[in-house]
């Protein structure tokens, strides 16, 4: 599923900048971008209930302290 995603994301861009190699190049470097931005989504939605989790228990901890 994720190669196809590649796939349609490098063709739309190719679509949208041409058949050529200068359009193919930046088809290319936008594809990566897009991907990379994906990817770092993902990332924060994966990482999101550890960060949850950590900001309970300074929260628990802070007000225990107090």
């Amino acid at each position: 599923m994720f190669e196809l995603f590649i796939f349609l994301i490098f063709v739309s861009s190719l679509f949208i900048f041409g058949l050529s190699v200068l359009g193919m190049s930046i088809a290319f470097i936008v594809s990566v971008l897009i991907m990379i931005l994906f990817g770092m989504f993902a990332f924060a939605l994966k990482i999101a209930p550890w960060i949850i989790i950590i900001v309970i228990a300074i929260w628990w901890f802070r007000k225990d302290k107090a």
